[in-house]
């Protein structure tokens, strides 16, 4: 038997380069915001297009690159050596749902041979029908065949639960080093964001991953409670498709100001590695508050701690 461990996430591209920016832009409009949103077909390469340049502009304005795909290599390499320190010589491999390699074609091949098992690990704090829902919808469809390689796919959920000690710590020490004492914290506030949903699913959408969020949020909060003078949680929204999860950034950091916070510590809590989201997002949110001192706490990343519960998650399954 030949163990696969396959890590997904979207996959933005690293660079600004308009034809990149495109293509993963008309992806997601095609297999993701399809769902949420009648746009018609006929729309798809012209909307794809208007958010291309969009992207294209705001990152050269903002001097910015992904690290994400970079992080996912490293993700990749830290968890086959986790492994491998677990006796359990696995190959692990990255694939996106929006980019090359796509997911599609790395499930595919590995479940089409027969004697592999897959375990599928979604790079998400949460599972949702608009994260890890595609994977499963996926792996259903292309093993109807019994001889095909039995695939499984591990619950963002509870690897997130398992996670919890590890990146409250993460915090913490990120926040040691940038010289953030134990009294620094107790005049701080601590901003932990999310990427937001759709409060009100249209008819088809079973799971928007806001309960898992909350729960998530609620564990972080029974930890830090009482080490910053204020904890709330922030939602990077969109703003078409409906009502979305409140509050958002600017409405938090406003809030924050009206306590008289003079300091804040930022924490994207709900992804497991940096992105245009957790990074570019979030900074341009706060860089228009300037009475706010902000210490932008990096993703878990490659955490060698955080690949270890992936590690235990795949071993446990062996």
């Amino acid at each position: 038997m030949n163990i696969h461990v396959v890590l997904v996430s979207y996959g933005e591209p690293p660079q600004a380069r308009l034809i990149d920016q495109y293509l993963y832009s008309y992806r997601i409009l095609t297999k993701l915001t399809a769902r949420v949103a009648p746009i018609p077909k006929f729309l798809f390469p012209i909307i794809g297009a208007y958010r291309a340049f969009g992207r294209k502009r705001t990152w050269l304005e903002q001097d910015y690159s992904s690290p994400l795909e970079e992080i996912t290599q490293a993700q990749v390499s830290a968890l086959k050596a986790a492994l491998k320190d677990r006796g359990i010589d696995a190959n692990v491999h990255a694939a996106y749902e929006f980019r090359n390699p796509r997911m599609e074609t790395v499930l595919q091949n590995l479940v089409a041979s027969p004697g592999n098992r897959v375990f599928v690990i979604p790079m998400y704090a949460f599972d949702s029908d608009f994260t890890s829902g595609f994977i499963p919808e996926f792996l259903a469809e292309i093993t109807p065949d019994n001889n095909a390689s039995h695939a499984e796919v591990l619950s963002c959920d509870a690897l997130a639960t398992q996670s919890v000690h590890v990146l409250v710590k993460h915090l913490l020490e990120h926040l040691e080093q940038q010289g953030w004492k134990e009294e620094n914290c107790l005049e701080a506030g601590l901003i932990l964001s999310s990427h937001g949903t759709i409060v009100q699913p249209p008819p088809g959408i079973k799971n928007t991953g806001l309960h898992a969020v909350i729960r998530l949020y609620c564990l972080f909060l029974r930890e830090l409670h009482d080490k910053f003078k204020a904890v709330t949680i922030a939602w990077l929204n969109h703003e078409r498709g409906g009502k979305w999860t409140q509050p958002d950034m600017e409405r938090t950091l406003a809030r924050m100001e009206r306590k008289g916070i003079k300091k804040v510590a930022y924490f994207p809590f709900g992804f497991f590695a940096d992105n245009a989201e957790t990074e570019l997002e979030g900074r341009m949110f706060y860089t228009e508050h300037p009475g706010l001192e902000v210490v932008h706490v990096p993703c878990i990343n490659s955490d060698p701690r955080f690949l270890a519960v992936l590690a235990e998650a795949v071993a446990s399954q062996c």
